[in-house]
C-alpha cells in the first residue's frame, strides 16, 4: 500500500500516480520538494524530512478552489523497501490543518 495523504489510500504505482501525484501537480504546477534529511537503515527502511512549497494556481485540490496563493507544508515520510529496493509501503505525516488553512484563503 502506498499512502501519502490521510484522505488518499492507494495500492500500486498506477493508482498512487493517478490519485495522489497527478492531482498534486495539477493543483500546484510549480511544486518544489526539498528533502532536508534522509535516513536509511540496512533493514530496508527510509525516512525523509521534507518541505513542499508551491503556488495554488492549478486545479482545485481536496475540495478547495485554486486561489493563486503560495503554500508550504513540511512533514516526514517513512518508506519500507523490499529485498530488491522497491518501495512497498509509504506513509507520510504532516499537519493537514496547516495545509488546508492555506488552501482555504479567499475561498
Amino acid at each position: 500500500m502506498l499512502s501519502s495523504n490521510p484522505y488518499i489510500s492507494t495500492i500500486g504505482v498506477g493508482e498512487f500516480k493517478t490519485r495522489f501525484v497527478l492531482p498534486l501537480f495539477n493543483a500546484f504546477p510549480d511544486l518544489k520538494w526539498v528533502a532536508h534529511e534522509v535516513i536509511y537503515d540496512n533493514q530496508a527502511s527510509l525516512v525523509t524530512r521534507w518541505t513542499f512549497s508551491a503556488t495554488f494556481s492549478g486545479s482545485d485540490y481536496l475540495g478547495y478552489q485554486s486561489n493563486n496563493h503560495r503554500v508550504s507544508w513540511e512533514g516526514m515520510t517513512l518508506m519500507h523497501l523490499n529485498s530488491t529496493g522497491k518501495v512497498y509501503e509509504s506513509k507520510s505525516f504532516f499537519d493537514m490543518r496547516k495545509l488546508t488553512a492555506q488552501l482555504a484563503v479567499d475561498n
